[in-house]
C-alpha cells in the first residue's frame, strides 16, 4: 500500500494527528513548490496556498475515492487554489491601488474644494429642508457620529446615515448651482474639515460672561428718541418706528418683475420747507394724555448723511444736490442684476440705491473700466484662496474699478453707493464678484454725452 494511502486511513481511522502530520511532512514540498510556480515566485502566496490546500485535506479526506492518487489530488487542488488567491490579490492590489490614487488626488482638490466652498457653505446649508441641515451640521460640522445623529433627530443610526446621505447630495446640487463641482465624497471629505475648527481658548467662557452680564438697555437711534417725552405718542401715531426720509424720486419699469433699461433723470431736490408731508388719517383721536402738556418736537429727526435701515435709505437734504438718482436690484430667481442697463450722463453725480430684496444670496457692486469684466472676474476668483476674502466682502482690488459697494448685500438689505460717473461716454459693466456670481451677475452703465 501506498505509504501516504497508509498514513490517511490511520488518521481518518484513528484520528492520528502524528500520521496527518507525517503526511504533511511527505508533500509539503511538492505542494509548495507548485504553489510557488504558479504565484510566480510569490513566497506569502505560496505559503498561504499550501496552508488551504492541506486544510482541504483535513475536512475532505473522507470523501476522496480510495483508488485517489493523493500526489495527484495535491497537485490539482494546489492549483486550483493557488489560482483563486492569486485572483483575490489582485482584486486587493487593485483596491488599494484606486484607494491610493483617490486620496493622492483627492487631498489637494479637498482643500481646493474647501476653499471655494467654505464663503458660500452657510448660505448653501440654508437653501436646504430643516431637517437636511440639521443632519449636515450635527455630522459635519459638529463632528458627530452617525448614532449621536440619529438620537438628536429622532432617527435609527442607520436612518441618520441615510439622511445624512441623501442631504449631502442635496447639498453637492446646490453648490454645483453656484460653480462649484464635486463628487458627494469629495464634499463630504472637505466637509469634514468644519468640524476641526475651534473657538479660541476662553472665548467661550468670556462671550458667556458678557452675555450674562450685558444689561438689556438701549442704543443708537432709539436709545436717543426714548429720552424725548413727546416720542411715545408720536410713535403710537406712527407705528413701532418712524425716520424721516428724504424722497427719492427714481424712475422704475412699468413691469419692475422684468429685466430692461432704466433711464434716470436729474431732478433738483424741493427745499425741505416745500415738500409734502403725508400723515396716515388716524380713526380716532387719541385721548389727551395726563399732566403737563408736552413740549414742542424738534423740526426735523437728525439723520446720518447716508443710513440704510433694511430696504429704505435715510439721508439728510443736503446731500443730495443735483445727483442722478439711480436704483438697482437683484432677479430673486436667478444671479443676476434687474435691471441689466442703466445710463446717465457724462460726469454726472450719481447716488445709486443698490438693494436685494428677495435673493438669498449675498452680492456686491463694482462699477469697472469697458473690456475689463474679465480681468476683474479672474481677480475675483483668485480671492477664493484668500482666508480673508469674506472680510474683504470678495471686493478685488484693481486701478480698473471706478466705483464699488463697501460689504455684501444680504437679503433685505440696501447700500447707497456715490460716485461720479466717467467723463468719457460708453459703455461700462457693472458685476458682483461674489464667489461665483460674475459670470452671469453683470450689467451696463450706459454713459451718454
Amino acid at each position: 500500500m501506498d505509504p501516504s494511502h497508509a498514513l490517511l486511513h490511520r488518521y481518518l481511522t484513528e484520528s492520528s494527528d502524528r500520521a496527518f502530520r507525517d503526511l504533511v511532512e511527505r508533500h509539503a514540498g511538492l505542494v509548495y513548490q507548485t504553489a510557488l510556480r504558479r504565484a510566480g515566485g510569490d513566497h506569502a502566496l505560496a505559503r498561504d496556498a499550501a496552508q488551504v490546500v492541506f486544510t482541504d485535506l483535513a475536512q475532505k479526506a473522507a470523501s476522496l475515492p480510495p483508488d485517489t492518487a493523493l500526489a495527484g489530488w495535491l497537485h490539482r487542488h494546489t492549483g486550483f487554489v493557488t489560482s483563486k488567491l492569486i485572483r483575490s490579490e489582485q482584486r486587493r492590489r487593485q483596491r488599494e491601488h484606486r484607494a491610493a490614487m483617490e486620496t493622492s488626488l483627492s487631498k489637494p482638490d479637498d482643500e481646493s474644494l474647501w476653499r471655494r466652498m467654505a464663503p458660500v457653505l452657510d448660505e448653501a446649508l440654508g437653501r436646504l429642508s430643516a431637517a437636511d441641515r440639521d443632519a449636515l451640521v450635527l455630522r459635519y460640522l459638529e463632528g458627530r457620529d452617525f448614532r449621536e445623529v440619529g438620537g438628536l433627530t429622532g432617527l435609527s443610526e442607520n436612518s441618520a446615515r441615510m439622511r445624512v446621505s441623501r442631504a449631502l447630495e442635496k447639498l453637492r446640487r446646490v453648490l454645483q448651482r453656484q460653480g462649484i463641482t464635486s463628487t458627494t465624497l469629495a464634499l463630504g471629505t472637505a466637509l469634514g474639515q468644519a468640524s476641526q475648527a475651534h473657538a479660541p481658548a476662553g472665548l467661550p467662557q468670556a462671550l458667556a460672561t458678557t452675555a450674562l452680564q450685558a444689561p438689556a438697555t438701549a442704543t443708537g437711534l432709539a436709545a436717543t428718541l426714548a429720552t424725548w417725552p413727546w416720542w411715545g405718542k408720536a410713535a403710537a401715531v406712527l407705528g413701532t418706528c418712524a425716520a424721516v426720509v428724504v424722497p427719492f424720486r427714481f424712475l422704475t419699469a412699468s413691469r419692475p418683475h422684468e429685466t430692461q433699461t432704466m433711464v434716470a433723470q436729474a431732478t433738483p431736490p424741493l427745499p425741505l420747507a416745500e415738500r409734502p408731508v403725508e400723515t396716515p388719517p388716524l380713526a380716532e383721536p387719541l385721548p389727551a394724555a395726563p399732566g403737563p402738556p408736552l413740549p414742542a418736537p424738534p423740526a426735523f429727526l437728525p439723520a446720518p448723511p447716508a443710513v440704510v435701515a433694511g430696504a429704505v435709505a435715510v439721508i439728510s437734504p443736503a446731500d443730495l444736490g443735483e445727483a442722478v438718482e439711480l436704483t438697482l436690484g437683484v432677479v430673486p430667481a436667478v444671479i443676476k442684476f434687474a435691471p441689466s442697463s442703466l445710463e446717465v450722463k457724462a460726469g454726472a453725480s450719481v447716488i445709486l440705491l443698490f438693494r436685494n430684496d428677495k435673493c438669498p444670496h449675498q452680492h456686491n457692486f463694482l462699477l469697472i473700466n469697458p473690456g475689463t469684466l474679465n480681468d476683474i472676474g479672474a481677480l475675483a476668483d483668485r480671492m477664493l484662496a484668500d482666508p480673508q476674502g469674506m472680510a474683504k466682502s470678495f471686493l478685488p482690488e484693481s486701478p480698473e474699478i471706478l466705483a464699488r459697494s463697501t460689504r455684501l448685500i444680504s437679503i433685505g438689505q440696501s447700500e447707497l453707493i456715490e460716485f461720479t460717473a466717467p467723463a468719457t461716454p460708453g459703455d461700462y459693466p457693472y458685476v458682483c464678484t461674489f464667489p461665483g456670481h460674475w459670470r452671469t451677475m453683470h450689467g451696463v452703465l450706459k454713459v451718454v454725452p
